[in-house]
Order: structure tokens, then C-alpha cells, then sequence
């Protein structure tokens, strides 16, 4: 007698905090120098093109694949950096050089504090991206005050905020992708809890709760 059967088929993907955390470097860093001075207020129209199209673009397709992951730290995490960053790149392309624009500072508080949300769920499980993202929220809360009126020093602190957190995140991206390449940790990601699970290669345990997840169950 024939048995109703379901079948679930999982593709495996590269990790994409890793690429996400690319573009966050390559953005934070570009913008960086041109807080601190390194690049003219001549360029800004330029440092706005290349946060939309690499920073927004790579964290895009980051936050895609955190979505096909069933990762909905990643997706969501990456998600919010794609919108942010693109936000930031717009601004700069359609605002005079060395203006500061409320709207954005706003945005960036409001960013800044869903920030934490990711950070408090990533930590649970993978410190590293959790450091990132704190950073993250950092930076963003400097610039969201700079922004909003808050004086030429606060340019210059998010400047070297910017910085820190390009370095941050590269470090973040290359210890991902290192782990990602020899399945197993090379620089420390600081797993733990269900983020050092994820690397037991058995798969009965790695799919055990799948059933629940969305996507396949039946309803979000």
C-alpha cells in the first residue's frame, strides 16, 4: 500500500555573512575617508555611487542567500545593512558636499537601534558577526548625531569609527570564508551554543527541525 511521503531538497550555499561583510567593509571604509579628509569633499557624489552599487549591491545578495539559508539573522542582518548603505549612497549623490541631511540621521538612530536586535540574536550562537554588527550600530548612531547638527567633531569620531568597523568586518569575512573553504574554523569565529552545532557534519541533526521552519511548514 503506497506511504504519503514529503520531500524537502536542501542545496548547500556559501556562508553570506562573508560577502555582506565585504561590502560593509568596502562601504564604511570609503565613506571613512571621506569624513576624516583622505578623499576630497570634491568626490562625495562618487563615494555616494560606490556605496550603492558595492556596498548595497553585495549585502543585497547577501541577504538573499540568508533567506535561501533559512539564516533569518543573516537575511534580516544584511537586509537592514543593504538598505541602510544604499539610503547613505542616495544621500550623498543628491546632496551638495559636505552638507548633512536630518532625514538621514534619522534613519541611522532607527538603524543604529535595529542593529541591536541582530546583535542580541547573533550572539546567541556566533560572536564574531555580533561584534560586527555591534560595530556597526556604532558607527551608525556617530554619523545618525553628526547628521542631525552635531558638529564637525562627530564627523571626524565617525570617520574613525568607520574604520574600525571596515577592519572588523574583513576580519569577519575572511574567518567566514576560511571556514566556509576547510569546514572547520581557521581564525576564530567564536561559536557556541547552536553556532558550534552548525558545524557537526551529521545530518540527521542538521535537518532535524527543518519541518518547522518557513518555508516548509505550512503557514509564516
Amino acid at each position: 500500500m503506497p506511504v504519503d511521503s514529503t520531500r524537502v531538497f536542501l542545496r548547500p550555499i556559501a556562508n553570506p555573512f562573508a560577502l555582506g561583510f565585504v561590502g560593509l567593509a568596502g562601504s564604511s571604509v570609503t565613506v571613512a575617508g571621506l569624513e576624516v579628509g583622505w578623499v576630497g569633499a570634491s568626490q562625495q557624489h562618487q563615494v555616494g555611487l560606490i556605496v550603492l552599487v558595492f556596498g548595497a549591491g553585495l549585502q543585497a545578495i547577501g541577504c538573499v542567500f540568508g533567506f535561501l539559508a533559512r539564516d533569518a539573522v543573516a537575511a534580516t542582518g544584511l537586509g537592514l545593512l543593504a538598505g541602510t548603505w544604499a539610503s547613505i549612497g542616495l544621500v550623498l549623490l543628491t546632496t551638495p558636499p559636505g552638507s548633512t541631511s536630518g532625514a538621514l540621521g534619522t534613519l541611522l538612530l532607527f538603524a543604529a537601534t535595529a542593529c541591536l536586535i541582530a546583535v542580541s540574536l547573533a550572539a546567541q550562537r556566533m560572536l564574531v558577526p555580533a561584534l560586527v554588527l555591534l560595530a556597526t550600530a556604532a558607527r551608525y548612531l556617530i554619523t545618525g548625531i553628526y547628521e542631525l547638527g552635531g558638529g564637525s567633531g562627530w564627523t571626524s569620531a565617525a570617520g574613525y569609527a568607520g574604520l574600525v568597523l571596515g577592519f572588523l568586518a574583513l576580519y569577519g569575512a575572511a574567518s567566514l570564508e576560511l571556514e566556509d573553504e576547510r569546514h572547520r574554523p581557521v581564525l576564530p569565529t567564536l561559536r557556541h551554543g547552536r553556532g558550534r552545532d552548525a558545524l557537526d557534519p551529521s545530518l540527521p541533526k542538521q535537518v532535524q527541525e527543518v519541518a518547522a521552519e518557513a518555508g516548509v511548514r505550512q503557514q509564516l
